[in-house]
């Protein structure tokens, strides 16, 4: 699996449950093979324990019919404590 695009958007404040915590929303792109992909995505979810998947939209060609590789286009939140 190949991560082909990472950006990182501007970061913003956001109250949650009376904590203080900075959001960074962070898009991901990848590819390679379908169970590689769809492990990415499991793993950022379960691995980054101070993230969030938002969205996952994953592509899988029909391999018969193309030479592309699937892909995978994420956006997630990460947060990060800005109290005293």
């Amino acid at each position: 699996m190949t991560i082909t695009a990472i950006t990182i958007l501007n970061e913003y404040g956001v109250d949650l449950a009376g904590v203080p915590c900075l959001t960074t929303p962070v898009s991901v792109s990848v590819e390679g093979d379908l169970p590689d992909v769809l492990d990415f995505v499991t793993s950022l979810n379960t691995s980054v324990t101070n993230g969030l998947v938002k969205s996952a939209d994953v592509t899988a060609p029909d391999i018969a019919e193309s030479d592309e590789m699937p892909t995978a286009s994420i956006e997630l939140i990460i947060y990060t404590y800005e109290g005293e």
